[in-house]
């Protein structure tokens, strides 16, 4: 038997779905929930590139520099992606730059563009 521990709030954020997100969390899920790698429904929201979702669990308390099992961080996955939109907002929720996952990489090794290089730098406190 498979178990991962992921919750209904894990698949609505790994899905997309920010109007069940939105009505998990108003029914008191977690927003801090971990599964058993500690990924978190906004490390889901974020690789899979959802927005809204990524959006909603931040306006409930997610916290933004929280690491799985792994170190890495929610705005790693968004950077990968080049998704302006989650950085931007990752960032206007506090979430750090410079967390060095167990790889030893930073959101900026994650960065394929100028643009993206130049949003981290600037939000990074060793630049």
């Amino acid at each position: 038997l498979f178990r991962s521990d992921r919750t209904a709030l894990h698949s609505a954020a790994c899905m997309g779905y920010a109007s069940v997100v939105l009505f998990l969390l108003e029914k008191e899920a977690d927003p801090k929930a971990q599964d058993l790698t500690k990924t978190h429904p906004l490390h889901l929201a974020c690789k899979f590139g959802h927005a809204g979702s990524a959006e909603i669990l931040l306006q409930h308390k997610a916290n933004p520099n929280v690491a799985d099992d792994q170190g890495h961080v929610a705005i790693n996955d968004a950077v990968a992606k080049d998704r302006f939109d989650i950085v931007t907002k990752l960032l206007e929720h506090g979430a750090l730059v410079n967390v060095r996952n167990m790889a030893g990489l930073e959101a900026i090794s994650f960065s394929r563009t100028p643009q993206m290089q130049s949003i981290i730098m600037k939000n990074d406190i060793n630049f």
